[in-house]
């Protein structure tokens, strides 16, 4: 988790405002958990307000994070459709479907007002674009400032462990002025 938040630390101390993030497909909330305790503990110099949400599909899954007093707002996230601007999207999609996922936080940033993102993905997504989707985030991908670090055996000793080798992806979408006009 430290790996996937560092970036972001200095950037949101910076603010002056509310800041708005997302875990889509939060699971049992212990990404959201680590930004809790880097609030409340580590990094003391976290002093801006957060509006923190969450999305997660399985009910029970949903039920522990409102338990974590998590404010859940949807249950499906490849199905949602922003109600709120958010300035950064934090996740650890299925590796299933993480393409699907991280096209969709990008299209969510993109369709907004921009930000961040900070993914967790299953290595052989990106280097293996077999698919249009996988191609498709190769290329949206190219478009932004985009920092990716391999690591391997990340999850060897976690909850569910395995070795599979995982990439951390950083995603910058700019700033837009949701007031652009297009004739």
């Amino acid at each position: 988790c430290e790996k996937l938040l560092k970036p972001f630390i200095e950037e949101i101390n910076k603010r002056n405002t509310t800041y708005t993030l997302l875990e889509p497909s939060a699971g049992k909330g212990d990404i959201l958990d680590y930004i809790d305790y880097l609030k409340d503990s580590h990094w003391n110099n976290i002093k801006h307000y957060f509006n923190i949400y969450a999305i997660e599909i399985n009910d029970e899954l949903q039920m522990i994070l409102m338990g974590k007093h998590y404010s859940v707002i949807f249950d499906d996230f490849l199905k949602w459709k922003p109600s709120v601007l958010v300035d950064l999207i934090v996740m650890n999609p299925p590796f299933s479907n993480g393409d699907e996922h991280l096209l969709k936080a990008i299209e969510v940033l993109e369709e907004g007002k921009g930000g961040d993102i900070a993914c967790i993905l299953n290595h052989e997504t990106l280097e293996n674009p077999y698919s249009k989707k996988r191609q498709l985030l190769l290329s949206k991908l190219s478009q932004y400032q985009t920092n990716i670090e391999t690591i391997q055996d990340a999850f060897k000793n976690s909850e569910r462990k395995t070795g599979v080798e995982i990439d951390i992806i950083h995603v910058h979408i700019p700033e837009r002025d949701l007031f652009e006009i297009d004739f």
